[in-house]
């Protein structure tokens, strides 16, 4: 099985619906790791893409900003597609999922608390990895691309910029 992951667009609709076409060409499933969009500025296009696609996808902060009290009047806005925004509300910020016989969990930025941490290569918390009950964990945050095994646990970060 050939997995396609995304993160961290924050909005940007032309690289993410480019990385999207590229994706649907050659992977057999799509993993989007969260942060789509940004917290000030909602994506129905980006969301909607993913919806359509049925593509795997986790909340990143950005997300969680989104929906959280201080952006309740931003929902509000008549620009935003009611339908994008409820696909957004109902999903998870954790996901467990067997893909190609492999034990995947998703989350945005760290599996152990704190969850928001940014975590790298020589972040010591890799070592608990057969903690997590995964085969791959995937993850986005960081903006560093990076892959590492530890113990048979893959961990991959496909997001690329700067942070946020």
């Amino acid at each position: 099985m050939r997995l396609g992951i995304l993160a961290d667009a924050h909005g940007n609709v032309a690289a993410f619906d480019h990385a999207m076409i590229e994706l649907a060409r050659e992977a057999d499933e799509v993993l989007v790791a969260g942060d789509a969009f940004s917290d000030h500025r909602f994506s129905n296009e980006i969301v909607r893409t993913i919806r359509r696609s049925g593509a795997q996808y986790v909340l990143g902060n950005h997300e969680m900003s989104f929906l959280g009290p201080a952006n309740a009047r931003a929902r509000q806005s008549p620009r935003l597609s009611r339908r994008e925004l409820d696909f957004v509300r109902h999903t998870p910020a954790e996901l467990r999922v067997t893909l190609g016989g492999l034990r995947v969990l998703m989350v945005h930025g760290s599996p152990w608390p704190p969850y928001g941490r940014y975590l790298d290569p020589a972040s010591p918390e890799f070592d608990r990895a057969d903690e997590l009950g995964a085969d791959l964990v995937v993850l986005g945050h960081t903006h560093l691309p990076m892959q590492k095994r530890v113990r048979g646990v893959r961990h991959r970060d496909r997001s690329r910029g700067r942070k946020r």
